[in-house]
């Protein structure tokens, strides 16, 4: 006895059966030819596309090249495939080198003062700035960093703040952080509501340090 389920036999004979009923040879065959038909069909190795590309060089047939990949190993290649695997090389040397000419001349057009780039479907809207320095959103008689006291450096006394305004994805929040430089303390602040534009939120880091003033140094 085969030890095997009688529902694991009937897969086996029921797509393998001829017109002689089952033949172990034939149906090795036909089960080879299924697994490079379906959907989910073994890959082919980069080897053996190198072999059918060498062959093709030499002028082989695909057909040929089919008939010496299967007398060599017990999965071949058919020639449908290698026929699919020529026009697809062919189709990609064509597309690079039309899209290539294609965006050399827009490119060129371009730099001559024409229009043909205007017509290409992903057009980006860009603001134009203004001619003038933008003042909104920007400290009032703010000191650099550089110039700040050197004593400042040494952290050797309570009362010198470091503050930040951090703005979160889309702009929609702000966070005002301050830190004392010795004991680490930390305050943190939400701009929300009215101190949602950048006018708002630049009075609002304004004020958190405003309300520090008597606790730290000038």
């Amino acid at each position: 006895m085969m030890e095997r389920d009688k529902s694991s036999i009937s897969r086996e004979l029921r797509p393998n059966r001829g017109l002689l009923g089952y033949r172990p040879k034939q149906a090795n065959q036909l089960a080879q030819e299924r697994r490079l038909t379906c959907a989910n069909s073994p890959r082919v190795a980069d080897s053996t596309w190198a072999v059918v590309e060498e062959k093709l060089a030499e002028t082989w047939s695909p057909e040929q090249i089919s008939g010496h990949l299967k007398a060599r190993s017990q999965l071949g290649v058919s020639y449908e495939s290698i026929y699919q695997h020529i026009y697809q090389h062919i189709y990609q040397h064509i597309c690079r080198h039309i899209y290539q000419h294609i965006y050399q001349s827009i490119y060129a057009d371009k730099r001559a003062g024409g229009s043909l780039h205007k017509t290409q479907r992903c057009q980006k809207t860009r603001k134009k700035r203004s001619s003038g320095r933008e003042r909104l959103g920007t400290i009032s008689h703010q000191v650099s960093i550089e110039l700040r006291p050197a004593i400042v450096l040494e952290r050797a006394r309570f009362g010198d703040w470091e503050a930040d305004l951090v703005i979160g994805a889309g702009q929609k929040q702000a966070l005002v952080t301050i830190n004392e430089r010795v004991s680490r303390y930390s305050i943190i602040s939400c701009a929300i509501q009215n101190s949602a534009s950048r006018r708002g939120r630049v009075n609002h880091f304004t004020q958190t340090v405003r309300s520090l003033r008597a606790h730290a140094h000038d």
